[in-house]
């Protein structure tokens, strides 16, 4: 009994110093919210368990935000979806971990999310998934936002009017990329100042080609060296003719046991004849005949790659490949070699590789592999470049598991025949080293700004020109076409009453979006009483300007279409156009509206922490200032694509 005493008395001290402890961490004051209620800081560890969670289920809207990073934020965007009854309980958080496996195509289960999810922040099952639930309220709280909006019958029918609008058009496509001005050639010798180039280079050495301003981009793009085995599916069908032949017996026995399976049709009272279908019967059988030996092949590759991998330790899903590798795994020219004797093949396959690294867009240049598709992951058949640009050496987290080193299952093409490949290099993407790495793509850029520029510059010389002589002028000048285009429309009135816009593509332009709209919007000022043939030429020939695609764009109005009467009524009666008319109203202010600054206001939120407060206001202060670089309409217009997908 005193050896008992002694030693709880020796232990009681330090069990009330780490019960103290627990208590500051846990039973402090955070934050204050609403009319005096306050947050703890043990609620504050939930927070950032729940944190945790949100970094592995990665909504695209809630990451847009940033709060899946900010404690306060998250919690004050998932408390008013709580309080607006948006928020279900576990079960609706089982359902989206449902969902998310779902869109694993069957990499991941339910369970394993959730048991993912309970291992990264340490709570219950139950925490997890009403975690997921409030991903999913704050979904429900953004749809809301974005469809609740109402609208006088005036707005209504002046936004339909201008959405079903109609302009049939001639129009002249000047782009200043094929050359564009008629010094073009004088101007592809000129020199250009070394400061400019680098001034290009500078601006976007940082953005993939394709995703910089006016498609600007310099960055070096994901590449990878391949090597591949074909095996030619009419090589393999000369190989079948070649060997003995279909047996005459077995052919009639195929006929007669069913002879719909070859055309035949039968009658009452009489039976087909062999001898009127053999031939068909021979083709028929000759095909499927081809396709089991297909099929075997395709079969005998796929084991033969998945030999040398047996054994491997597995990491993340990715092999953890062995110094010798190279010398462990299959050799495909003697794979090849091998299929000669297996198959009776005439030839073998061939074997071939790239000669450097290739991008996505270069791989499905290769003939025949560019073509070839696996639907192994998925429904949506899989390509090589996706296939290959999957990788884990490019830092991807697609659920494909490709891997330099590992051969891809088989692909096939449109024509049947087979595709084995594999990395056997990966360079992912970095920024240049520096300018003389991409000269030559941003001289050309640089040329071609400079081309639509005194584009634009002469556009008052060619609609004089135009208004006096006609399009076809401007057109001869600079060596193009005259190109008609009909119901040039901001919306396709069959789309139109499901809610998309759907807008007119004009052939010759990447996009077609901004001139659409420049069409529409100068139509609509002009007399649509007044035939198109009796208006001013000065109202009816026009140009217009997309620097997206650098392009000049010449019309000549040959109609102009209104909405009528009927399709007024169509559209008022669907829920399309109010749709439509929602989304484009609340996305410009659905950034502002769920911004942490707007978020503490409504909910009157403080920090305890006096420090920490202050922050936050010189923050809020800081935040009324626009940006002087437009990229917030680059964000609300993120905001307005992710709002889908933060919906479900």
């Amino acid at each position: 009994v005193f050896g008992t005493i002694l030693l709880i008395s020796f232990l009681l001290p330090q069990a009330i110093q780490g019960l103290s402890q627990y208590a500051a961490q846990t039973g402090g004051d955070w934050a204050k919210v609403g009319d005096g209620e306050t947050v703890t800081t043990g609620r504050l560890q939930e927070i950032q368990g729940e944190l945790r969670i949100l970094e592995l289920a990665s909504n695209a809207f809630i990451n847009l935000l940033g709060a899946d990073k900010d404690p306060a934020y998250w919690y004050l965007l998932s408390r008013e979806a709580e309080q607006a009854g948006l928020v279900g309980g576990p079960g609706s958080g089982e359902q989206m971990a449902e969902s998310m496996a779902l869109q694993s195509n069957g990499a991941l289960t339910a369970t394993t999310l959730i048991a993912r999810f309970q291992g990264t922040s340490g709570f219950n099952t139950q925490q997890a998934l009403q975690t997921l639930a409030k991903v999913q309220g704050v979904g429900r709280l953004t749809q809301q936002f974005q469809t609740a909006a109402r609208f006088s019958d005036v707005r209504l029918r002046n936004t339909a009017a201008k959405l079903a609008l109609a302009v049939d058009a001639d129009l002249v496509i000047i782009d200043a990329r094929e050359g564009g001005t008629e010094d073009s050639a004088d101007d592809d010798q000129s020199p250009i100042e070394e400061a400019t180039l680098q001034a290009q280079f500078e601006s976007y050495k940082d953005q993939l080609p394709g995703t910089g301003e006016d498609g600007f981009g310099y960055k070096l793009e994901d590449q990878a060296r391949l090597e591949w085995l074909v095996v030619d599916r009419e090589q393999v069908k000369a190989a079948i003719a070649a060997g003995a032949g279909l047996d005459p017996i077995e052919m009639r026995k195929a006929f007669l046991k069913d002879p719909t399976r070859f055309g035949a049709i039968r009658l009452e009272g009489s039976e087909p004849a062999f001898s009127d279908y053999q031939e068909t019967v021979r083709q028929v059988m000759a095909e499927e005949a081809l396709d089991e030996r297909m099929q075997a092949i395709t079969k005998f590759l796929n084991d033969q790659i998945q030999l040398p991998r047996r054994g491997l330790v597995r990491e993340d899903a990715e092999f953890v490949l062995p110094e010798d590798w190279e010398d462990q795994r299959a050799d495909y020219q003697a794979l090849a070699e091998s299929m000669v004797e297996e198959f009776e093949l005439q030839q073998a396959p061939v074997v071939s590789g790239s000669e450097g690294t290739l991008t996505a867009a270069q791989i499905d240049e290769v003939e025949g592999l560019g073509k070839s598709r696996s639907t192994k992951f998925g429904t949506r058949a899989t390509t090589a470049s996706e296939y290959v640009m999957s990788a884990s050496e490019f830092g991807r987290e697609d659920i494909i598991p490709a891997q330099v080193g590992i051969s891809s299952p088989v692909f096939t093409d449109l024509d049947g025949n087979l595709y084995l490949f594999r990395a056997t290099e990966a360079v992912p993407e970095q920024v240049p080293g520096g300018l003389e790495e991409v000269r030559e793509r941003v001289e050309t850029d640089v040329r071609n700004i400079q081309r639509f520029k005194r584009l634009v510059e002469s556009l008052p010389e060619l609609k004089k020109e135009a208004e006096q002589s006609g399009l076809q002028v401007v057109a001869d000048r600079f060596g193009v076409d005259i190109d008609f285009q009909a119901s040039i429309a901001e919306a396709n009135p069959q789309f139109l009453r499901f809610g998309v816009k759907s807008p007119t593509r004009i052939s010759g332009l990447d996009s077609s979006t901004s001139v659409v709209q420049q069409i529409v919007e100068h139509a609509e000022q002009l007399d649509y009483t007044v035939p198109s043939g009796d208006l001013p030429a000065s109202d009816r020939i026009f140009f217009v300007t997309d620097e997206d695609d650098l392009v000049v764009v010449g019309v000549q109005i040959a109609a102009i279409k209104p909405m009528t009467r009927e399709s007024w009524r169509e559209l008022a009666s669907s829920q399309g156009l109010f749709g439509i008319m929602a989304t484009e109203e609340t996305a410009g202010d659905l950034l502002e509206t769920f911004s942490l600054k707007a978020l503490r206001k409504r909910h009157d939120f403080r920090y305890v922490d006096r420090e920490t407060q202050a922050t936050a206001e010189a923050e809020d202060m800081a935040s009324e200032d626009p940006a002087p670089d437009g990229s917030g309409d680059d964000q609300t217009a993120d905001a307005a694509a992710s709002t889908e997908q933060a919906s479900s």
